[in-house]
C-alpha cells in the first residue's frame, strides 16, 4: 500500500489565490504593489505573496521570493490559508530555511481554524514525527478531520489507518474501501491503487478485477509507478 505524502505545495499556494480574487483585480504594476507591501499594506503583501506563488498580478512565478509577503500576512491577519502556505514554505525550504517545527506551528494555527489542508499537514506531521513528536493516535484524529471535508489525501491516510489497524483503530479492510473509494471519486492517485489493491484480492469488498484495472489505470495516467505495474501485469493476465 503506498504511502507517499499527498500534500502539493502548489495545490495549497494556488488556493491563497482564490480567497480573495478581487484583491488581484487591480492595475497597479508589481513594482507598485512590492512598494506598498514594504510599507506594510497587507493588501499588497497579499498580493505579492499569491503573485510571487502563482505568477498573478503581473509577477513573474518565483516561490522562493514569496515567504516574507506571505508571512506578514498570515502573522498580521491570522488568515488560515496564508497560514498554511507559510507552514508549506518552512516545510519544504523554499525562500526560507526548512524548519518542521515551524511548518507544525503554522500548520496547527490553520488547522484549529478548520483548514482541511493544514489538518491533514498536521496530521502527517504526528504521523511521521517531523516537526512534533511521533503520535499515531493525533495523527489519527486530524486525518479524520481533515477527511470529514472530503479532503483526498486526508481520507486516503485514514483509510490507510483502518487498513493497517494504526492510531487505535481496529484493522478494518472494509472501512479503508469505503474512505479510498471517496477518495478514488475525487481523482487521488493513491486512494485509486489502494483500492484497486483491494479490489484486486478481495479485501473489504467483493473481489472485482475489471474494476481494479480500471483504478489501477487511472492512478496509472497520474504518474503512480505502482498502479502502472500492476495495470500491466493485470491487463497481460
Amino acid at each position: 500500500m503506498n504511502h507517499a505524502p499527498g500534500y502539493a505545495l502548489l495545490a495549497t499556494c494556488l488556493s491563497l489565490l482564490t480567497a480573495a480574487p478581487a484583491l488581484t483585480q487591480d492595475d497597479r504594476s508589481p513594482q507598485e504593489w512590492l512598494r506598498l507591501a514594504n510599507e506594510g499594506n497587507l493588501k499588497a503583501n497579499m498580493v505579492v505573496c499569491g503573485g510571487y506563488l502563482g505568477g498573478a498580478a503581473g509577477f513573474a512565478k518565483d516561490i522562493s521570493k514569496a515567504f516574507p509577503f506571505c508571512k506578514v500576512y498570515a502573522d498580521e491577519t491570522g488568515n488560515p490559508v496564508a497560514q498554511t502556505v507559510v507552514a508549506n514554505l518552512y516545510q519544504q525550504g523554499h525562500g526560507v530555511a526548512r524548519n518542521d517545527a515551524k511548518a507544525a506551528k503554522y500548520s496547527r494555527l490553520a488547522a484549529h481554524q478548520g483548514n482541511a489542508a493544514a489538518q491533514f499537514a498536521l496530521g502527517n506531521m504526528h504521523h511521521h514525527g517531523r516537526g512534533v513528536e511521533k503520535d499515531l493516535v493525533e495523527a489519527r484524529k486530524w486525518y479524520e478531520r481533515a477527511a470529514a471535508q472530503d479532503h483526498a489525501a486526508g481520507l486516503t491516510y485514514l483509510g490507510n489507518f483502518h487498513y493497517r489497524g494504526l492510531g487505535g483503530l481496529p484493522e478494518d479492510h472494509a472501512r479503508a474501501a469505503r474512505l479510498y473509494r471517496r477518495a478514488a471519486d475525487l481523482g487521488h492517485a493513491q486512494a485509486q491503487g489502494n483500492l484497486a489493491h483491494l479490489l484486486e484480492h478481495g479485501k473489504g469488498v467483493p473481489k472485482d478485477i475489471e474494476e481494479a484495472k480500471r483504478l489501477y489505470k487511472l492512478a496509472a495516467e497520474q504518474g503512480n509507478k505502482t498502479a502502472a505495474a500492476n495495470f500491466r501485469r493485470l491487463a497481460g493476465q
